[in-house]
C-alpha cells in the first residue's frame, strides 16, 4: 500500500482530536473532509479506513506504546504500531524513522495471546461477559469486530419491498432482501452509497435502521388507534416504526432528556410525514401523575452501555469504564419506575436495550419485578439476540403485561 504523507497526518490529527478532545468520530472524519475537497473518494476511504481501524484497537495499541497518548507524537506512533499490525512497511518520513518495526510486532504478538488485548475492550468487561457466556464469548467478541452491515427500513405508508427496490436500483443502489418474516421490511444496501442523499430518502420511503432495532415495533403488538408511551424517544427512530405500524392512527407520546434530540425527531416525522405524536423534554414536566395508566403500551428503550452497537460504534470499547457501567444500571431502573405507572391494565411494557450483557437485560427486568410497581406486572417474553446469532446488532428485548392498577 502506497502511503501518502497528507492523508497519514490528517488521520494522526483526527485521532488525536477524537481521543483527546473527546469529539465523535464521525463529525471529525466529516469535518476534515470538508476541509481538504481535493481529496477524491479514494482518498476519504483511506483516511476513514485508518481512523477506524486504530480506534477498534485502540486499546492494544496503547498497551504496546506502553503509555496513554497525549500528544501528536503519540498518535504518530500509535499510527505506526497500526501499520505494523496491518503488515505495511513504515515510511521512510523523519516523523517515523525512530520506530523498529520488529519490536513493534514482537510486542504486538505478544499482547495479542491477551484476550482482552486481542480485542481491545476492558480487562473488567472481558472478564464479565466471559462470566455470562463462556463458551460463546469468543465467538461474540469476534462478531463484534466485523464491519458493520447497512439496513433500511420500508415506511409502508408510503411503497412496497418490489416498490422500494426498483426506485434504490434505478439510482444506483445495489439492495438484497434479508430471508426472514421476521423482517418483511427490511433490506440490506450491498453498496457504498450516500443514503441521506438520495430523493427516495428525503421523500420519507425508507429509514435507515438496524435489522434487530427494527424488531421492537412488531414485538409491541400494535394496532390503530393505540396510545403509546415512547420513553427514550430519542431522534424518533423506533417512533416512526411504531407510527408506521399503526397506520399513522392512534397517538404516540414521545419523551426525552435532550431538546436537540426531540427536534431531530420533529424533523424525521416532517419527512416522513408521521402526525401521530407529541414531544415532551422531562426536565420540563411538572406534573408526572397526570400520564398515570394512559398508555396501552409503553415503551422503554433504555439507556445502556450500547455493547451490541460496537461494531458500528467502536469508539465505546475505549469509552466504556466501569463507573460509567454502574450509573447506567441505576438509571435502567428509574426509568423503570419513571414509566412503568404509564402503563394500563392488561397494557404492555417493552423493555429493550442494545447491550448484550444479562446486567442491563434480564437481571434488570428481575429486579423490577420485584418492586412496588413491578409487581403489578408479568414477564410474557424476553428475547436476546447477540450479534454472532444474526445480522444485526446485538440486542435484547422483554415484554411485561400489567395486571392491576
Amino acid at each position: 500500500m502506497r502511503l501518502y504523507r497528507n492523508l497519514v497526518a490528517a488521520a494522526v490529527s483526527c485521532l488525536h482530536d477524537i481521543f483527546i478532545k473527546d469529539l465523535n468520530p464521525e463529525s471529525t472524519l466529516r469535518d476534515r473532509t470538508k476541509k481538504n475537497r481535493s481529496w477524491g473518494s479514494r482518498d476519504r476511504r483511506f483516511l476513514q479506513s485508518i481512523v477506524y481501524d486504530v480506534i477498534r484497537s485502540m486499546r492494544l495499541y496503547v498497551h504496546v506504546l506502553n503509555k496513554r497518548p497525549v500528544s501528536i507524537d503519540d498518535f504518530t506512533a500509535i499510527t505506526a504500531i497500526y501499520l505494523v499490525d496491518q503488515q505495511i512497511d513504515l515510511p521512510d518520513w523523519d516523523d517515523f524513522s525512530s520506530f523498529d518495526a520488529e519490536d513493534i510486532h514482537s510486542k504486538l504478538e505478544i499482547s495479542k495471546k491477551i484476550r482482552h488485548l486481542q480485542y481491545a475492550i476492558p480487562e473488567w468487561l472481558d472478564s464479565l461477559g466471559y462470566s455470562h457466556y463462556k463458551e460463546q464469548w469468543n465467538d461474540v467478541l469476534e462478531k463484534l469486530e466485523d464491519r458493520a452491515p447497512v439496513f433500511i427500513r420500508i415506511n409502508r405508508s408510503k411503497t412496497d419491498r418490489k416498490g422500494l427496490i426498483e426506485k434504490l436500483t434505478q439510482a444506483g443502489v445495489s439492495v438484497s432482501t434479508v430471508n426472514d418474516s421476521k423482517h418483511e421490511s427490511a433490506l440490506q444496501i450491498d453498496s457504498k452509497a450516500r443514503l441521506t442523499s438520495l430523493p427516495v430518502f428525503n421523500e420519507g420511503y425508507f429509514e435507515i435502521q438496524d435489522l434487530s432495532s427494527q424488531m421492537i415495533a412488531p414485538y409491541m403488538e400494535l394496532s390503530p388507534e393505540m396510545i403509546v408511551v415512547d420513553a427514550c424517544a430519542g431522534a424518533g427512530g423506533k417512533m416512526l416504526h411504531i407510527a408506521d405500524v399503526m397506520d399513522n392512527k392512534g397517538l404516540i407520546h414521545c419523551f426525552d432528556i435532550h431538546a436537540v434530540k426531540l427536534k431531530n425527531l420533529q424533523k424525521r416525522a416532517r419527512r416522513t410525514h408521521v402526525s401521530i405524536y407529541q414531544t415532551y423534554l422531562v426536565p420540563k414536566i411538572k406534573h408526572w401523575d397526570s400520564f398515570n395508566g394512559i398508555a396501552d403500551r409503553v415503551l422503554i428503550d433504555a439507556p445502556c452501555t450500547g455493547l451490541g452497537t460496537v461494531r458500528r460504534k467502536p469508539i465505546l470499547k475505549w469509552r466504556l469504564n466501569e463507573r460509567w457501567y454502574r450509573l447506567i444500571l441505576k438509571s435502567q431502573q428509574q426509568v423503570f419506575q419513571q414509566y412503568a405507572h404509564m402503563c394500563k391494565r392488561d397494557g404492555l411494557l417493552i423493555y429493550a436495550t442494545c447491550s448484550i450483557l444479562p446486567s442491563e437485560n434480564n437481571e434488570q427486568v428481575q429486579h423490577f419485578l420485584e418492586t412496588s410497581i413491578g409487581r403489578s406486572f408479568e414477564l410474557v417474553d424476553q428475547l436476546q439476540i447477540l450479534p454472532s446469532s444474526m445480522g444485526g446488532d446485538g440486542f435484547y428485548m422483554a415484554k411485561l403485561k400489567r395486571n392491576d392498577l
